[in-house]
């Protein structure tokens, strides 16, 4: 699902904090089939600024302030498989940086140079001449099986001799 991923592209804009991005998008033939066979249908996001807020097709699907962390949404129950869907993402970096809730004057406060360090973890800066905003990575529409590993996480001692593995199975 091809969206603009910086500033010079045309996008919505509210005259908040929010840069919207909007894209319609009909589900493949090959996702259909997959869906038609029970699979889930799963919306990745590769990350986006600090404060990422989705709608797929009229509802909100997430709202979260860990910009740069890739998300899975299972989209199944609002996904039109036979026809338009209506994705629109917003994303805020100016006042996600500082607090959840600061307003434009005291973002602006608090900045050095015109520059506000994004968190840890980031290695963008965001300019208020001509901010950095929205998708860091990919988004795209996946599918994956009702029944599947979800996650995996293994943890080694060498003095002991021992391996933990933790498994997380979704099961629908």
């Amino acid at each position: 699902i091809n969206l603009p991923v910086d500033y010079s592209h045309k996008h919505l804009r509210d005259g908040g904090d929010f840069n919207w991005f909007k894209r319609n998008f009909n589900v493949s033939a090959d996702v259909l089939a997959k869906l038609n066979k029970g699979e889930r249908a799963i919306l990745y996001l590769g990350g986006a600024g600090v404060r990422t807020v989705a709608y797929l097709n009229g509802e909100k699907i997430m709202d979260v302030w860990d910009g740069y962390i890739p998300r899975e949404l299972d989209v199944t129950e609002r996904l039109n498989k036979t026809g338009d869907n209506e994705l629109i993402l917003g994303t805020c970096n100016r006042n996600g940086v500082i607090y959840e809730g600061a307003t434009e004057k005291e973002a602006r406060a608090s900045i050095v140079k015109d520059l506000v360090i994004s968190p840890c973890g980031g290695s963008q800066t965001v300019s208020y001449t001509h901010p950095i905003v929205g998708v860091w990575g990919p988004l795209e529409l996946w599918t994956r099986p009702k029944r599947r590993i979800e996650d995996i996480f293994v943890k080694t001692s060498f003095r002991k001799k021992e391996l933990e593995v933790d498994v997380e199975v979704k099961n629908g």
